[in-house]
């Protein structure tokens, strides 16, 4: 009979689930008695009823829920690798998590607050217009605030996170390894043919052996080559090097030509590849160089 003046209440917390007793209250109302084994409260809404048993209404709204058992929930949109996103867990629906994808593709990770499993898909972010090479440093403009971010050297391959130091905004290049020419070797020798726009073709005679500048006329810095009247080529473009291939008796066999890009701040291409700064390629018969607006062929010196 002494129990009719107490309440049986279970604790509502997933991980305690503890039965315990309440003194039964006076009169009816919301009570919130301690669970003896978790030390947390429990909230009870009281009515007089015949019965003793009563049932807590449900753990507060901050109360710890374990859903690492269930499977994992999908984040709908669009999400940018090194780009931080807010998002709401689909379990709980009360954790805020800044979410920062590192890698293209779906990764999953756990809700801090419910353990819940959750799900993005990342794909790679809008980068930087460019060839960027590992080792090589570049004066890179904000794309929100335009204020130019000297000296930056990509470190590694892959796409890469810049700050504006002046406003803040991250935004992205795709960084690459220098490429390791190949070279073949020719019988004959080679020489650069000019061609301009209105027919005109101008041939320049390279070295038999050693290196030979092209560039933009500047009376006070002359290369090798020096061409008038194209304000997008660089004073010092490129360097062709012309090296002899020996015998045995040391007598010439063939010849093989290399082309080092010493500035790239104007566009340089090879065959509509655009190369970067410190880029080394083979020269082959036949093939065109783009300085700024000027075209040349590399042709064969016969």
């Amino acid at each position: 009979m002494a129990d009719e003046n107490f309440l049986i209440l279970t604790c509502p917390y997933a991980d305690c689930h503890t039965r315990f007793k309440m003194r039964k209250p006076l009169k009816s109302g919301v009570y919130k008695p301690q669970c003896p084994s978790c030390k947390r409260p429990v909230t009870v809404r009281f009515t007089n009823t015949p019965s003793g048993e009563q049932k807590p209404s449900g753990p507060p709204q901050d109360a710890p829920v374990d859903y690492s058992t269930k499977p994992f929930i999908k984040i709908p949109g669009e999400f940018e690798v090194g780009k931080k996103s807010d998002i709401i867990c689909p379990h709980c629906h009360q954790a805020r998590i800044g979410y920062i994808p590192k890698e293209v593709g779906v990764k999953g990770f756990a809700c801090p607050k419910c353990h819940g499993k959750i799900a993005v898909e990342a794909k790679a972010p809008q980068t930087l217009e460019g060839d960027f090479i590992i080792g090589i440093s570049y004066d890179l403009p904000c794309p929100s605030c335009g204020i130019i971010q000297e000296g930056y050297t990509p470190k590694e391959t892959g796409i890469q996170p810049i700050t504006c130091k002046h406003c803040h905004h991250t935004f992205f290049i795709e960084a690459r390894q220098k490429t390791q020419p190949t070279f073949s070797t020719s019988l004959v020798k080679g020489k650069l043919r000019l061609l301009r726009s209105w027919g005109r073709k101008t041939d320049y005679q390279l070295k038999d052996v050693g290196k030979m500048i092209v560039g933009r006329y500047d009376k006070d810095c002359l290369s090798d080559i020096s061409i008038k009247n194209d304000e997008y080529m660089s004073r010092r473009s490129i360097e062709i090097e012309v090296v002899p291939q020996y015998d045995e008796r040391r007598v010439v066999k063939g010849y093989f030509y290399k082309l080092r890009v010493l500035k790239a701040t104007n566009p340089v291409l090879l065959n509509n590849a655009v190369l970067a700064e410190g880029d080394v390629v083979s020269l082959n018969f036949g093939d065109s160089i783009i300085l700024g607006k000027t075209k040349f062929l590399f042709i064969k010196a016969v």
